[in-house]
């Protein structure tokens, strides 16, 4: 199993337009809820977060201390951009209970090269950039590989029956929905009139 990964946050008191004091001084507001949980308001440090959501993304179960007490498991829900700057604006946390499955997206991280496009000069399309998973939460991983090299000749497919998960994954989006292909180029040719 790998290390935990740990986020710090404290409970704030600050809500509404008073959230952006928080911003100004290099904070997010943010918001930890799940079932048979009260919503607790939270106010996390930008950098610290912004680590924590490079390593782990939307999948991957954060050990969330809040103003250090025991730590809660919980997955990133949503988050809000600041739409000028791009920057967070505001961090939804879903706590998860360790006994029940969870549904959520899983990051597709596309690796190698194919061998139709290097020798045939096809072009490779990128179908999805993720799929909906359910599983419990210990079995959540922050992606899944898919390697590019079994695209070998024009027309072959990657779909997603074809990913390769570890088991306690269960699939809900359409397992015959393609992944990435490679096609021909198309070229148009122009005809001259005289």
């Amino acid at each position: 199993m790998s290390e935990s990964i740990i986020l710090k946050a404290e409970k704030r008191e600050l809500v509404g337009k008073k959230v952006e004091n928080l911003r100004d001084k290099n904070f997010i507001p943010a918001v930890v809820y799940g079932s048979g949980i009260n919503n607790t308001n939270l106010s996390l440090n930008y950098s610290e977060f912004d680590k924590v959501f490079k390593r782990a993304g939307e999948s991957t179960l954060i050990d969330l201390v809040i103003d250090n007490q025991t730590a809660v498991k919980v997955i990133v829900q949503d988050i809000a951009y600041n739409p000028l700057n791009n920057l967070y604006q505001h961090i939804d946390f879903y706590q998860v209970r360790m006994d029940k499955k969870l549904k959520t997206n899983l990051a597709i991280n596309f690796f190698g090269e194919s061998p139709a496009v290097k020798e045939f000069g096809a072009v490779l399309v990128k179908n999805i950039d993720e799929i909906e998973i359910e599983c419990l939460p210990q079995d959540l991983q922050h992606q899944v590989d898919v390697n590019l090299e079994a695209l070998k000749q024009i027309g072959d497919k990657i779909i997603v029956s074809d990913l390769n998960l570890p088991s306690g994954i269960e699939v809900c989006s359409d397992t015959n929905k393609v992944v990435a292909l490679v096609e021909a180029l198309h070229v148009e040719e122009i005809i001259e009139t005289s």
